[in-house]
């Protein structure tokens, strides 16, 4: 039997959270002062946003302390913008 997607996209939200807090420890001067460590952390953030709008509805229902549309906004933001 195959692992539920939404569980997947949950453990894979949380494993790049701690990425991104790692890598938030170096400062935001640190991050945002490299190129490289911006683009990854851009990506980091984006990927987030995308699993979190891949997360069926009924998920999102019983979540509703999370702001869904801030963050499907943010996707489309850097995905497009």
């Amino acid at each position: 039997m195959s692992e539920d997607p939404s569980r997947r996209r949950l453990a894979y939200i949380l494993d790049t959270i701690r990425l991104i807090q790692d890598q938030a420890r170096s400062g935001r001067e640190a991050v945002l002062d490299n190129p490289t460590e911006r683009d990854a952390l851009l990506w980091r953030l984006y990927t987030v946003a995308d699993a979190a709008h891949q997360l069926p509805d009924d998920l999102k229902a019983r979540h509703r302390e999370i702001r869904w549309d801030r963050v499907r906004g943010f996707r489309n933001i850097a995905a497009h913008g």
